[in-house]
């Protein structure tokens, strides 16, 4: 899809234009895709994700569906604190920000296990190519 960015389905534009369009999507999409994941995370009460932090996944362009994926088949990311948990995986495919698109995103979430719970800690992205990793989603 060419556009501003994919997931809000906004066209892109060019100078001011472009500006009007980062502000509505920074504040009407940022706080639709928060209350989705809201929404999602219903379904699973044994993933916990603090509102700050669905605010970050936002702004770094992570969903939930990578963050679970990430979980289920990531690697282990050797730069887990002790009593914390990090996985990490490369997904390939189109990924738009800033103003390029990128052919990969590599996704590290942290969590720690209290009470039979999985409590999301902090999820980081980074967009580029030539990651290297064990596997790729």
């Amino acid at each position: 899809m060419n556009s501003l960015d994919s997931r809000a389905g906004f066209p892109a534009a060019g100078g001011s234009e472009l500006a009007v369009t980062l502000i509505f999507s920074l504040t009407v999409m940022g706080r639709m895709a928060t209350s989705l994941i809201q929404k999602e995370l219903t379904m699973d009460n044994s993933i916990e994700v603090h509102e700050h932090l669905r605010r970050r996944m936002s702004e770094r362009g992570i969903t939930l569906q990578e963050v679970g994926q990430t979980l289920a088949a990531g690697w282990p990311a050797a730069d887990a604190k002790p009593g914390t948990t990090g996985k990490t995986p490369v997904f390939r495919g189109q990924y738009w920000r800033g103003r390029k698109v990128y052919a990969e995103k590599e996704v590290t979430v942290y969590t720690k296990e209290a009470q039979g719970r999985t409590i999301v800690l902090t999820a980081k992205a980074r967009y580029g190519q030539g990651f290297t990793e064990p596997h790729s989603l």
